[in-house]
């Protein structure tokens, strides 16, 4: 028996992801880090129409071609962090990954190990230097939630467009109600794949460090304020068009 739609989860790495995949596995079967099959889509696509739910560090747009092979609805999820706290954390993820044992930093690309490798050796005592590294490798660090998101090739990238791609998206004090939306019963659990930092975060709160995200990282600050703004302006819909309906059961009982 097929599934009635699939949850697709397009996880923007350092935004609670791996705590929503641990909960999807609640809801049936189903495949987390889906890029892995990029070479193998034939095969992807056989398992996929027997998946509930799928969840991979893909874009938008490349998470959609990669399931274009799903023959039922597909309703997509994603998750979005505060732009400092986002950045913060991704910066030191990659020093994270070495500190988690040699064979789970070995699994990274050279590239990626190549990157994590500078940071450490770095002197991350001043904003001025991590600012330097966040500058070098912008791609991987500025305006990287907007690119999982948005998608990488889309031309329309007006916010109101990109939330109604979604059924959901969630920030870090929402994420039960999404995951109540995707199905998950009981949420609320602890969060995991959290890292202690190693470096002095505070760092991150100085006037210099914040002038240079507000410039440099400002897809990230808008999709989240929009976010943010989006999804209170459906509430209040929500909660007027609830108020209308028990205003209309009272009246017909006052008639009655």
């Amino acid at each position: 028996m097929k599934n009635e739609y699939l949850v697709a989860f397009v996880h923007t790495p350092k935004a609670a992801g791996s705590t929503i995949n641990k909960q999807l596995e609640s809801i049936g079967s189903g495949y987390s880090h889906i890029e892995n099959y990029c070479s193998r889509k034939k095969e992807f696509d056989l398992l996929v129409n027997e998946a509930k739910w799928v969840s991979g560090h893909l874009p938008y747009d490349k998470m959609q071609k990669m399931l274009d092979g799903y023959k039922n609805e597909i309703k997509y999820y994603s998750s979005i962090r505060e732009p400092l706290s986002h950045v913060r954390s991704h910066f030191n993820w990659l020093i994270e990954i070495f500190h988690k044992g040699e064979k789970f930093y070995n699994n990274h690309p050279d590239n990626i190990k190549n990157i994590s490798e500078e940071i450490r050796l770095s002197n991350k005592r001043k904003p001025e230097e991590i600012i330097k590294l966040l500058r070098k490798y912008n791609g991987l660090f500025l305006n990287y939630q907007s690119k999982f998101i948005k998608g990488v090739s889309e031309g329309d990238k007006k916010e109101e467009s990109v939330m109604n791609k979604y059924e959901y998206i969630c920030d870090e004090n929402d994420v039960d109600i999404m995951l109540q939306k995707m199905g998950v019963n009981g949420a609320g659990k602890k969060r995991i794949n959290v890292s202690n930092y190693h470096f002095d975060p505070s760092l991150f709160d100085t006037d210099e460090m914040k002038e240079f995200l507000r410039s440099e990282n400002y897809e990230d600050y808008s999709l989240y304020r929009d976010v943010v703004s989006y999804k209170k302006s459906r509430n209040k819909k929500e909660d007027s068009g609830m108020q209308g309906r028990l205003l209309g059961l009272l009246k017909k009982r006052w008639k009655g």
